[in-house]
């Protein structure tokens, strides 16, 4: 086996994993929906990580195909991105639904370790990019930065509003990533 596939097994299974996660508690939200208390900011967080997930998984492609020999500690940024988006989604996932469970409350209890586990890697993972692989300083990169900016602020604030322009203004970053990624537009 080449050194990508043994990558893309790995990454695989944590991708798959955090999905199930997130698939489960969705269906659980489809099973308590009459006495549950939802929060769609709460759903929309689950759904845009699952898109999240996807796309991680088909950067694989893109980002790690054409590696022939790579070290451990050369592989651990991009371990740690995933390992952390997979915490996300297990963090998404209320450890026990009840009838009257408030995702509300809920979503306010996980807001700050949820957030941290998007802000980690790419704090992690954006300075070895640049630095280590000495990729140039692209579209991707800047959104990468403005996706920081938005995380503090949703970390030093828990106000409803707030929140909300987090989850807009942070996927519309990752849209954007995406688009300088892979020349889409």
């Amino acid at each position: 086996m080449e050194p990508f596939e043994y990558i893309a097994a790995i990454y695989s299974v944590v991708v798959a994993l955090a999905a199930a996660n997130l698939l489960a508690s969705l269906g659980e939200t489809l099973k308590y929906r009459k006495t549950l208390h939802h929060y769609w900011l709460h759903t929309a967080w689950c759904v845009a990580s699952l898109l999240t997930l996807l796309a991680i998984w088909v950067s694989i492609w893109g980002n790690l195909s054409g590696i022939e020999k790579i070290s451990f500690l050369e592989m651990l940024p991009f371990f740690q991105f995933v390992i952390f988006h997979y915490l996300a989604t297990w963090l998404l996932k209320p450890s026990s639904f009840t009838p009257d469970l408030d995702l509300r409350s809920y979503f306010y209890t996980i807001r700050t370790p949820f957030l941290l586990c998007h802000l980690i890697p790419m704090v992690i993972l954006v300075p070895w990019i640049v630095f280590w692989l000495k990729v140039p300083v692209d579209g991707a990169i800047v959104t990468t930065f403005g996706q920081w900016a938005v995380l503090v602020m949703g970390l030093l604030s828990s106000r409803h509003q707030v929140q909300v322009v987090v989850f807009v203004a942070y996927f519309s970053l990752q849209l954007m990533q995406e688009f300088y990624q892979y020349g889409i537009g």
